[in-house]
């Protein structure tokens, strides 16, 4: 429980720093809404960076998966829906612990970002989305 508090308050911390919004929360995951792809992203970031150096500081290890999404979505009783929720869930279902990936949106959306690194593209399927998407890594360690 320990390590849950500590993910939970470094994960809210950036979303509150990026203007986001928690959208829900399910044991350790978190659907959060932001304003744009460079938010989400710095979010990430933020969040990755932090937990990395609460890990070299000594502290336990915290490895989270995160994937970032961007397009329209449905406003409903205080929750979103849609295929773009379902596609940013895929997404971060894709990633490892410790990484970020990106859709070919936001990665389209960071191109004139030059502090963030855009990593490795590959196309996947995602399961219950037609066709092939293009998810990019983030190298939020540079």
């Amino acid at each position: 429980m320990r390590v849950l508090s500590v993910h939970d308050k470094v994960v809210r911390r950036q979303v509150e720093r990026y203007d986001g919004k928690v959208v829900k929360t399910q044991g350790d995951g978190f659907m959060i809404a932001f304003g744009t792809p460079e938010a989400a992203t710095r979010c990430a970031v933020g969040a990755q960076r932090s937990l990395d150096k609460g890990r070299l500081m000594g502290k336990a290890e915290i490895l989270v998966r995160v994937g970032v999404h961007y397009g329209s979505v449905v406003h409903r009783e205080n929750d979103i829906f849609g295929r773009n929720v379902a596609l940013a869930a895929r997404v971060a279902a894709l990633a490892e612990g410790g990484q970020i990936l990106v859709s070919e949106p936001v990665a389209e959306a960071l191109a004139d970002c030059e502090d963030l690194l855009l990593g490795d593209q590959k196309a996947v399927v995602l399961k219950g989305l037609p066709g092939e998407h293009v998810v990019t890594t983030f190298d939020w360690r540079e």
